[in-house]
C-alpha cells in the first residue's frame, strides 16, 4: 500500500501551471511538524503536487502559511548527474482539507472557520509531469 497523510503549513505560494497536455498542475512545499512532546519541534518539509480540478481548487484557495490536511501517495524518482545519484519523493495529493490555523485562544472563532475538502479524480493523468517537468538537476521542484 502506498499511502501518505499529514497535517502541515504551506511553505510558499503554490505554483500553478498547465502541462503540455492541458492538465492543470499545482505544486508547493508543506512543513509537517514532528511531534515529540515539545512545542518547538522541528518540521519535515515535503514536496506536494496536485493535478486536474484539484490543482485548480488549490491554486485558487491555498496560500502561504495555510494549514492543510493532505492525503495522497508517494512518487519516487532517482537520477544521476555529475554529483552522483539523487533521490526525491513527491506527495501526489489525492485529497486535502482546509484546517483552522490553531492560532489564538478563541475556540468559537476556530470552529466558525470550519474546514472544507476536495478530492482528486482517479482518472487524472499526471505521468507527464514526471517525464517533462525537470530542471537541469532532474528535480521538478527546482531544488538540489
Amino acid at each position: 500500500m502506498n499511502s501518505f497523510s499529514c497535517i502541515g503549513n504551506v511553505g510558499a505560494t503554490p505554483e500553478f501551471s498547465y502541462l503540455d497536455s492541458g492538465t492543470a498542475m499545482c505544486k508547493f512545499r508543506i512543513a509537517c511538524r514532528k511531534v515529540r512532546g515539545k512545542k518547538d519541534d522541528d518540521a519535515d518539509w515535503f514536496n506536494a503536487i496536485a493535478f486536474g480540478k484539484l490543482a485548480e481548487i488549490m491554486a485558487e484557495h491555498v496560500d502561504t502559511g495555510q494549514k492543510l490536511g493532505l492525503a495522497g501517495h508517494i512518487n519516487t524518482r532517482s537520477w544521476k548527474d555529475d554529483d552522483g545519484w539523487h533521490n526525491m519523493f513527491t506527495i501526489n495529493i489525492d485529497n486535502f482539507e482546509f484546517l483552522p490555523s490553531g492560532q489564538g485562544s478563541d475556540d468559537d472563532d476556530q470552529e466558525s472557520q470550519g474546514s472544507s475538502s476536495a478530492t482528486q479524480s482517479e482518472d487524472e493523468d499526471n505521468d507527464e509531469f514526471y517525464e517533462d517537468e525537470e530542471d537541469d538537476n532532474g528535480d521538478p521542484f527546482g531544488g538540489k
